[in-house]
């Protein structure tokens, strides 16, 4: 592990260090969000106002993390979310990443929006427990192929992402020409001049390939979503993915208890609960605040998931405490994949554990499960 790592006392630190490797135009993708990025902000701002109510004396306290998620034991309630073109943040791509998130029992949620293709991520990772994101497109031919894919290399969980009938106007995308990739304008190619540490390692790498969806796609373009995106999607699609794929069925997107219940009217078998990290629509209120609605529309024993905002291991026990089974953090592992490669995702997940650990202690909860809203201060006044 790099000096530089092992100095990141937490996700803002990684953050800081991911800004210095990478070129501004990869930065700002992966940390920018829509429009104004209130609604970013509002992910972060809303867990900062939870506060939580310390337990003292409780005996010998181990915390037990782990959690059941489809079926199968996670070491920890994270999930690692999909992050579009994370490849780009470092050389190791996507393969490090779900590395990463195997060494530490934890699930990764693969992107379609990858740089390595599904394939590559299962042959590099024969051991991870990988789900993955589907967007539905105007040419369903492609989606019905995606979907024979995942079953082809062990893939049993799928999550529509169900937020992005048409792409937002994230405005730092647009003032550093991001969807203009592989096309680089004299700005771009000076940014990469600036970073010549990420450039040498990208050059000798070869020119990417957008992995999923590359053989779909002449000109291999980053705007491959932008032209396929359906903006006709609606609850009809949802059923007939549901009749064509066997496995586990999980909608992510969800900030509305009604569009929650009749995501389970039509198959789901969990949900996320997410505003796609504030980059789609400016304004929307956040995750966390949305969780506790939807907790109470939905039944008993339907996994509930929370995507937006995570930063620290207590955030974790902030969804918990409000009826979360888990918490999926994007932004995090991109910024340890771009700070370190795999020891950078490994150093994040590891930080987010000790943290949740060490909370849990401190609030005397020997197991996840036992994680109620007693734990919130406001619950005890």
């Amino acid at each position: 592990m790099s000096a530089a790592l092992t100095r990141c006392a937490g996700v803002d630190d990684l953050r800081a260090l991911a800004a210095r490797r990478l070129p501004r135009f990869l930065f700002d993708f992966l940390d920018g969000a829509a429009g104004l990025e209130r609604t970013a902000a509002a992910n972060q701002d809303t867990f900062a106002s939870m506060l939580l109510q310390p337990r003292v004396l409780a005996g010998d306290v181990q915390p037990d993390a782990s959690v059941a998620l489809a079926g199968r034991v996670s070491a920890l309630p994270m999930v690692l979310a999909p992050v579009a073109f994370a490849g780009l943040l470092h050389v190791g791509q996507e393969q490090a990443a779900a590395r990463a998130a195997a060494s530490a029992g934890v699930p990764m949620c693969l992107a379609m929006a990858s740089i390595a293709s599904m394939e590559e991520v299962r042959s590099a990772a024969p051991e991870a427990e990988l789900y993955m994101q589907l967007y539905m497109l105007r040419n369903r031919s492609i989606v019905e192929d995606v979907l024979e894919r995942a079953r082809a290399i062990d893939i049993r969980t799928l999550v529509l992402t169900v937020d992005v009938p048409m792409h937002t106007r994230r405005y730092r995308d647009l003032r550093n020409g991001f969807y203009r990739l592989p096309y680089l304008d004299a700005r771009m190619r000076l940014d990469v001049l600036r970073h010549p540490r990420w450039a040498w390692a990208r050059w000798l790498a070869g020119k990417p390939r957008f992995g999923t969806v590359a053989r779909y796609t002449q000109d291999g373009g980053a705007d491959f979503f932008l032209r396929q995106l359906d903006p006709s999607l609606c609850w009809a699609d949802v059923a007939w993915l549901r009749r064509r794929w066997p496995g586990p069925l999980w909608l992510k997107g969800l900030l509305d208890p009604e569009d929650a219940a009749e995501a389970l009217a039509q198959g789901a078998d969990a949900l996320v609960v997410s505003n796609h990290g504030g980059r789609q629509l400016d304004g929307s209120p956040s995750a966390v605040g949305a969780l506790a609605r939807i907790r109470e529309r939905t039944p008993a024993g339907v996994p509930l998931f929370v995507d937006g905002g995570v930063r620290e291991g207590t955030d974790l026990v902030r969804l918990r405490a409000l009826g979360a089974d888990a918490g999926w953090i994007g932004r995090p592992w991109g910024y340890g994949l771009a700070a370190g490669g795999e020891a950078g995702v490994r150093y994040v997940l590891d930080m987010l554990g000790q943290e949740l650990r060490i909370a849990m202690a401190l609030l005397g909860k020997r197991r996840w499960r036992d994680i109620d809203a007693s734990v919130l201060a406001s619950a005890r006044h």
